[in-house]
């Protein structure tokens, strides 16, 4: 817990009653040193004084609500200001709630697990929306995955088929090379490819086409 408030005696107390719940507590006295503190170590939560010199604590919940790291930080503001306006702006830049000072002690244990409590299921819940994100993207790619393979297999039964056309054709115009010379080398085999000849010369274009 981070402590953070510029008069030393309400500082005390404030981590006499963190380390009373179990916590350990990391004290400030300003809104600089605040961040200093964010900056280099995780903590579960801030109690915030207000009104602080150098760094007030609007500018510190300025900051935290600017950095992605610091923002899901729960934020329990402890100020001796009785103007409800301030309280609501704390609030509206992120706060969870406000205690006056000076505080109770039986009040600060409550807001304190109440605040910690309710990081702790917000946190589960986007832990659940990360989760069911990953399931529905890997479902996604299992179904492309197949969308992919049973495309693969549709296009390579018609390309198995025109390579074994090509292989047949193949064989038979060398089936029909081989033919030729002893053809030629029959007694009426001269005649027999002229007549041939004779004959595709006098087929039509479109039957030719057909043929072909």
């Amino acid at each position: 817990m981070l402590v953070v408030e510029d008069a030393m005696v309400p500082r005390l107390a404030l981590a006499r009653g963190v380390e009373h719940e179990g916590h350990r507590a990391v004290l400030a006295t300003d809104g600089r040193e605040a961040l200093d503190v964010l900056a280099r170590e995780r903590v579960d939560m801030v109690l915030l004084d207000l009104v602080m010199p150098e760094l007030d604590g609007f500018a510190v919940l300025r900051a935290m609500r600017a950095d992605p790291q610091l923002a899901d930080i729960p934020v329990l503001v402890i100020s001796a200001t009785e103007a409800t306006d301030e309280v609501a702006r704390a609030i509206e830049m992120g706060a969870i709630d406000c205690l006056p000072k000076p505080f109770e002690p039986a009040l600060l244990r409550v807001r304190m697990r109440t605040a910690l409590e309710q990081t702790r299921l917000r946190r589960l819940e986007q832990d659940y929306l990360r989760q069911e994100l990953a399931l529905r993207q890997q479902e996604r790619l299992a179904v492309l995955g197949r969308l992919s393979a049973g495309l693969g297999h549709e296009l390579n039964n018609p390309a198995a088929a025109a390579l074994s056309t090509a292989r047949q054709l193949r064989q038979a115009l060398d089936d029909a090379d081989a033919l030729l010379p002893r053809l030629l080398a029959h007694p009426d085999g001269a005649r027999v490819v002229d007549a041939v000849a004779e004959l595709l010369d006098q087929a039509s274009p479109a039957d030719r086409t057909d043929h072909e």
